[in-house]
This record gives structure tokens, C-alpha cells and sequence, in this order.
């Protein structure tokens, strides 16, 4: 990540040059990802080490409906108009994570 200014502030070779280093780093990640999660620092290794608890969607609106009321009193009281419409953004996001079926 860099900043838009200093991006912009470059030429275009130094510009593509950037660009080509982000991509390598984004392949040199998911290779790195991929690795770990084959290591048993993984999910699956770490399956018999831990207990993955999968909320029932009951369980997650009784979450919701115990947390929201004090966080979105934080955010009105702390936090700008950005913050709320990122709060809504997230939360249309959440809502759509959770109408899908994991961990059955």
C-alpha cells in the first residue's frame, strides 16, 4: 500500500514498476498462504488442537442483539458520518456472510 499522492507523484515507469512489485507480492503471498496452510500451523493442523464453535444463526442474532445497542452508541457518540455509513456497509456484509451455509 502507498499513498495515492506519493503514487501519483511518480512517472509512469516508476509507476509500472510499483505496480509489477505489488503483483509479485500478492503471488509471493498466496504462495506463502498456501504453505502455512498446508503446515500444521493450519486449519487443519490446528483442528485437533482446537474446538471451532460454528454459531447457529438463533445464537448469532441473540449476539447481535446483545452488542449492537452499546457499539452503535460508540460510534454516534466518537465517530463521524463516515463511520456510520462504513457501519452499514458492514453490516449489509455481515448479513450476507451469514445467510450462507459454513461449517456444517
Amino acid at each position: 500500500m502507498v499513498n495515492r499522492a506519493f503514487f501519483e507523484s511518480l512517472n509512469e515507469n516508476e509507476q509500472a514498476t510499483l505496480r509489477v512489485a505489488a503483483e509479485n507480492c500478492v503471488t509471493a503471498s498466496r504462495g506463502l498462504s498456501r504453505i502455512i496452510e498446508a503446515s500444521d500451523r493450519g486449519l487443519a493442523g490446528l483442528m485437533n488442537k482446537i474446538e471451532v464453535t460454528a454459531l447457529t444463526a438463533e445464537q448469532r442474532t441473540a449476539m447481535v442483539e446483545a452488542t449492537q445497542p452499546a457499539f452503535e452508541a460508540h460510534i454516534s457518540e466518537n465517530l463521524d458520518a463516515t463511520a456510520l455509513e462504513l457501519l452499514t456497509l458492514f453490516r449489509e456484509q455481515v448479513a450476507a456472510a451469514n445467510a450462507d451455509v459454513y461449517l456444517d
